[in-house]
Formats: C-alpha cells, sequence, structure tokens
C-alpha cells in the first residue's frame, strides 16, 4: 500500500516547485481520497462492498461499472452534519437528513497496484427557514471528505491485516 503517484496528465495539470523545480499536484486530479493497493481491481469492489454491508448502511441505486462501483447511502440529520459542510446554508436551512452518492473507482497499475479514488456528492434535505425564498427541499453540498477518508481507512486496514505476520 502506497499514496497515489502524481499523475502526468499535461504541461497545465500542475505547478512548478520554484525552489525545487518539481511538479507539484493540482489537488483537482484526485479523488478526495485516495490510496494505491497492491491487490486486483476486482478484490478491492468486493471488500468495498462487504464493509459497507457489514456496516449496516442504508444504502440503494447501487451501480456496478467496469472501474468502479457506484452507490446512494442515506443520511441520517447528524451524519449528514458529519460529512457535508453547510456553507452559505448553515442557519438557513433547518436539515432532516441527506444522502450521499458514492463513488469507488478502481484502476489497474502496470506494477501490480491498483489505484483506488473514493469520492461523493452530497445532498442535504430539510426546510428552508427563510419563508421567502423559493421553495425548495433539497441543496447540493461539498463534502468535508470525512466519509471518503473513512472507506480508504477501512481498505488500509483490511490490506494490512491481508499482510500481517502470522503470530510465532
Amino acid at each position: 500500500m502506497r499514496p497515489c503517484a502524481v499523475r502526468p496528465t499535461s504541461s497545465k495539470s500542475g505547478r512548478k516547485n520554484k525552489t525545487k523545480g518539481r511538479t507539484v499536484a493540482n489537488p483537482s486530479e484526485f479523488g478526495l481520497a485516495c490510496l494505491e493497493a497492491k491487490d486486483s481491481p476486482l478484490n478491492i469492489q468486493e471488500f468495498f462492498q462487504s464493509y459497507v454491508r457489514v456496516q449496516a448502511w442504508r444504502f440503494a441505486d447501487e451501480k456496478i461499472v467496469a472501474d468502479g462501483w457506484i452507490f446512494a447511502r442515506a443520511l441520517d440529520k447528524d451524519e449528514l452534519l458529519q460529512f457535508a459542510k453547510e456553507g452559505i446554508f448553515a442557519g438557513h436551512v433547518s436539515w432532516s437528513e441527506g444522502k450521499a452518492v458514492v463513488l469507488v473507482s478502481t484502476r489497474e497499475l502496470d506494477d501490480g497496484y491498483t489505484r483506488v479514488e473514493v469520492s461523493a456528492r452530497l445532498q442535504g434535505f430539510g426546510q428552508n427557514l427563510d419563508r421567502f425564498a423559493p421553495a425548495r427541499d433539497s441543496w447540493d453540498l461539498e463534502s468535508t471528505g470525512l466519509l471518503e477518508k473513512t472507506l480508504i481507512e477501512a481498505l488500509e486496514d483490511h490490506v494490512k491485516s491481508l499482510h500481517a505476520a502470522p503470530p510465532s
């Protein structure tokens, strides 16, 4: 297991570090959470599917695609406030619940590693406290990165347990 390597995409994708001359990754190149694990993409996908089921998360709209897995996770109010940044809506919306659409993408690398990127889009549901504002019951929110980090850390623990030395 290792951190994600910088992917060269074009001459404009990174900025030069003036003191050392190295290219620095552009944050937009990566998912919110990224890890390269020495395992097959299929095994990693199966791990995540099993992990989500074991957590007993309320999830739906599951879709398996060639290079990943997409699922929607229902969030109660507290989870929504933990995983989403309220931003400009803080104090203006009374949140009731939310939904996270999570994308786990995997890409096999040449050296036996698989690049795993986890990203999430969040939506909050509630009531606008401004009674003169246009009626709506859902808002797109920015992720705090905590949900994505939780999934990557679970994969890290899983990979470490596979490679742990047996007790003597």
